[in-house]
């Protein structure tokens, strides 16, 4: 549900913001 996009959306962020 939800909860696992938002899981998805937060581990992309955060691969996006140690520039990975």
């Amino acid at each position: 549900m939800a909860s696992c996009a938002m899981a998805q959306i937060l581990a992309h962020y955060r691969a996006a913001k140690l520039g990975t």
